[in-house]
């Protein structure tokens, strides 16, 4: 199936949002890149999820590319999009999802990520995919990766974006490591970006994730596999 990125390159077609509180807000420095957004929408369309959750929806970017190949591929499961702090940007990821015709296609809910995992994981509700750029400490993000690991179903996907913060190594490393995931090879922006990341972010966090984790990143951009 051939995926139409004609809602995600509109999304990225104005570099400036406004939001319902009148300001403007810019994606860059709080999305994802169109190239990363790109590489969602070719997991979804390879791996076919039906079931899938976003912790973070910020400016809507992510949620734009996941929700519009999930409808493409004639996904009728509304993605599980959390963010308590929606109103801080001025609402424009639900903006730009209703603008884009996507709204419908989206449950949104005004909770934390790790109440909303917690009860998922005790009622036995359960993800393909979970994409996660939400809270970056380390704290929030290795309990949501621990929670996530109890609600994504045999061979789901999790992808994390800020593949390069400590945060988002720690939660990588113990999956990896701790629960057996394994690591998607993901397109790089460029070859020699790819190496340089490596040489760069293996003397900051380690060769093990200089080796095993930085190569198959899509800029940052971090894609796991659970076992099946």
């Amino acid at each position: 199936m051939t995926i139409q990125h004609s809602k995600i390159n509109d999304f990225f077609a104005t570099h400036i949002k406004r939001g319902s509180d009148g300001r403007e807000y810019q994606p860059d420095g709080c999305s994802i890149r169109l190239d990363e957004a790109l590489e969602l929408q070719k997991l979804i369309t390879e791996f076919r999820p039906t079931h899938t959750m976003e912790i973070g929806l910020a400016l809507g970017a992510s949620a734009i590319a996941i929700s519009e190949s999930l409808e493409q591929c004639g996904t009728a499961v509304k993605h599980v999009v959390l963010d308590p702090f929606q109103s801080q940007y001025g609402d424009v990821g639900l903006r730009e999802l209703e603008r884009l015709g996507l709204r419908h296609r989206v449950e949104f809910l005004e909770v934390f990520s790790y109440d909303f995992l917690y009860d998922c994981s005790k009622r036995g509700r359960r993800f393909d995919l979970i994409f996660n750029d939400g809270g970056h400490s380390i704290g929030i993000k290795v309990t949501d990766a621990f929670l996530s690991d109890q609600c994504l179903t045999a061979g789901g996907l999790i992808a994390f974006h800020d593949a390069f913060m400590f945060s988002v190594t720690a939660a990588v490393k113990y999956l990896v490591k701790n629960q057996g995931y394994e690591v998607i090879k993901l397109i790089p922006d460029s070859r020699l970006k790819r190496w340089l990341r490596v040489i760069k972010y293996g003397t900051v966090y380690g060769w093990w994730y200089g080796n095993r984790v930085v190569p198959f990143t899509a800029r940052s951009l971090v894609v796991l596999r659970k076992p099946s």
